[in-house]
């Protein structure tokens, strides 16, 4: 029997948080605000309780974090062949040489994005993710934005997580 490998991005009303859990363990990367909470273990201890799940290991998205199977730096994480990126506000402010490649970028902390082009400019992605830290008339707008331009997303104030087989 295979070891379950799975990705999870929670929804979490200040931002979220990432899980990755491989066999029996859980690696979990989030803002340094969810830190072990009850909110945040509200919102993780069924999915970590349904999968069995005996060991949490928690890292800030300001760690670097080399495990065999996952690598996390400066707000990007690579699991396997899948990588995912979180954008902040403060990455609207920042050059970018070329843009980089990810299959998952994660909107959060009530960014003032108007446009969704304005993020081809820092990353070149499949599948956008927003949450709970931004509005709900933005992420509607996002949403309807993704449509038209036949982008996935998911909405994790709407879909409460997203769930990535690996």
């Amino acid at each position: 029997e295979v070891a379950q490998q799975q990705l999870c991005v929670h929804h979490h009303r200040s931002g979220g948080f990432l899980s990755y859990v491989q066999g029996q363990a859980c690696t979990t990367i989030g803002a340094a605000d969810c830190r072990p909470t009850a909110t945040r273990q509200y919102a993780q201890q069924n999915y970590l309780f349904a999968r069995g799940i005996q060991e949490n290991t928690y890292y800030d998205w300001d760690s670097t974090v080399q495990l065999p199977t996952l690598h996390a730096q400066n707000y990007c994480v690579q699991v396997h062949q899948q990588r995912l990126a979180v954008f902040l506000p403060q990455h609207l402010r920042q050059a970018s040489q070329s843009p980089l490649s990810v299959d998952y970028l994660w909107l959060q902390g009530n960014l003032k994005l108007y446009e969704l082009s304005q993020l081809r400019d820092y990353y070149d992605y499949a599948h956008l993710v927003f949450d709970g830290s931004n509005p709900a008339y933005r992420r509607a707008k996002w949403a309807d934005l993704c449509e038209e331009a036949g982008i996935a997303y998911t909405d994790l104030a709407k879909d409460g997580a997203l769930l990535i087989d690996l």
